[in-house]
């Protein structure tokens, strides 16, 4: 048997012989030595114990070498490759489910997929169990993360280009959320890289439990609803058990700003890059500092135009340096806010603005397009914002939106105000499709126009 340049992977323990050594004889041999079974691995050597590696060859059709084997080969006699009697007993409870597992992972990614990997995983035998989170460990690691800033959050916002991919897959599902909150800890979790409760209420013993997994080491997303402290908050700041998070959403959460200001000087706040704060009560301004390296804000549904200092906001989220995604919906916000809450220092470092829910109409609209810095945005969210013809008819005639990819525009939530004078008809729609100024991306997201209907031919007499 020749092994020069073929990729081989030990696993297990042998007879007679240490892993290493193993190593330097199939080196000495010609062989590159890998750690994973990958499907450019031509060989696995297989002791005692190898685990999901094993199954894995074995699912994967590559060829195996048991110690028997092994020993013979090292002293010259001549082997065949292939399972053996001795390696059947590993590789048999565990190979319906991890060749389930392989149709699945190696499919094309999506929230669907996901669901049914991790009932696969619950519902397969408990002695495989562990090789099937090994196995899931490996090939999900390919499938798309969590992006650096989070996506306009309204439905069509996930459709269309850079968008399509944004949504974190690998979310846990409810039923393995109310294990975990139940104070439950298992190896299944690290399969996680989203943890997002959704009508759950978690209140500070059940948010502990969290804290308390040893399997959450990768989770990158969380968002958190209910009655959570302040102390749990700095807990969760200072804690070591979510060394990978990255995206952090305190939805309906009653927070003030100095508990945001201490969150944001701990080890979790130096690296966040999403902070979302979705209708906080009892949160009247942000504190001066934030979390330092943000790209992403939500601050939808905190009624900024009442009691907020506008003018402070926009001057405390210019000195965010890396901010490239605001979300500054259903904020009653007019045209007079937009000058105090997107100064040029801001608005030409944004990418993404959200503005859908505020009803700004034809003078927010022309404030909007009137404020310096306007044309670097890549994305920009007018829905349900009270637009008539005149806006639509106003952002297809300005040529500062000739860099936009996305415009999202329509009335998709709520009716400010009769629609005979805040619903864009079909002439606006008309005008912002010939727009020479808009870019095909940007008009792509534009609601199709209904199709007139065929006449029916008359029937017989």
């Amino acid at each position: 048997m020749d092994l020069k340049n073929k990729t081989v992977v030990v696993a297990g323990r042998f007879l007679g012989y240490k892993v290493h050594d193993v190593r330097a004889a199939l080196r000495a041999r010609g062989a590159h030595i890998a750690q994973a079974v990958t499907s450019r691995t031509d060989l696995l050597v297989a002791g005692r114990n190898a685990g999901s590696k094993l199954a894995m060859a074995h699912t994967m059709g590559i060829a195996v070498l048991d110690g028997a084997q092994l020993q013979a080969f090292l002293e010259g006699k001549a082997v065949s490759l292939g399972p053996r009697s001795e390696l059947e007993h590993q590789i048999n409870p565990t190979n319906d489910v991890l060749m389930q597992l392989r149709r699945l992972v190696y499919s094309q990614p999506s929230t669907g997929l996901w669901e049914e990997i991790c009932q696969a995983i619950d519902h397969g035998n408990p002695h495989s169990t562990a090789m099937a989170i090994d196995y899931a460990q490996q090939a999900l690691d390919a499938w798309p993360g969590t992006p650096a800033t989070c996506p306009i959050p309204h439905p069509n916002a996930f459709n269309i280009g850079p968008h399509q991919a944004s949504r974190e897959l690998r979310a846990m599902p409810a039923t393995w959320r109310r294990q975990l909150l139940s104070g439950q800890d298992h190896p299944k979790f690290g399969l996680c890289k989203a943890l997002l409760f959704g009508n759950e209420r978690v209140n500070n013993t059940l948010a502990r439990n969290i804290l308390g997994s040893a399997h959450l080491s990768s989770l990158r997303w969380l968002r958190l609803k209910g009655r959570l402290g302040p102390r749990f908050l700095l807990e969760m700041g200072h804690s070591q058990a979510l060394p990978a998070l990255t995206h952090l959403e305190l939805n309906r959460l009653t927070l003030e700003p100095k508990t945001l200001a201490r969150l944001s000087t701990t080890a979790l706040g130096e690296r966040l890059k999403h902070l979302g704060l979705y209708q906080a009560g009892q949160l009247h301004a942000l504190p001066r500092h934030l979390p330092p390296n943000l790209h992403s804000l939500d601050l939808r549904g905190l009624h900024l135009g009442a009691d907020w200092d506008l003018q402070q906001l926009g001057q405390t989220l210019s000195q965010l340096p890396s901010l490239r995604t605001l979300h500054l919906g259903d904020n009653g916000l007019t045209a007079d806010a937009l000058p105090m809450l997107l100064p040029k220092a801001l608005l030409a470092r944004l990418k993404v603005l959200g503005l859908s829910s505020n009803p700004l109409g034809l003078s927010g609209i022309k404030m909007l397009l009137s404020l310096p810095g306007l044309e670097h945005l890549d994305t920009l969210d007018l829905c349900d914002s009270a637009l008539n013809d005149r806006c639509a008819i106003a952002l297809a005639k300005n040529a500062r939106l000739k860099h936009l990819r996305h415009l999202w525009l329509g009335n998709i939530r709520r009716n400010w105000d009769s629609p005979k004078t805040h619903h864009i008809t079909a002439s606006g729609w008309d005008a912002l499709r010939r727009s020479p100024h808009l870019t095909p991306s940007a008009q792509a997201c534009l609601p199709t126009p209904p199709q007139p209907q065929p006449a029916l031919a008359p029937g017989p007499a």
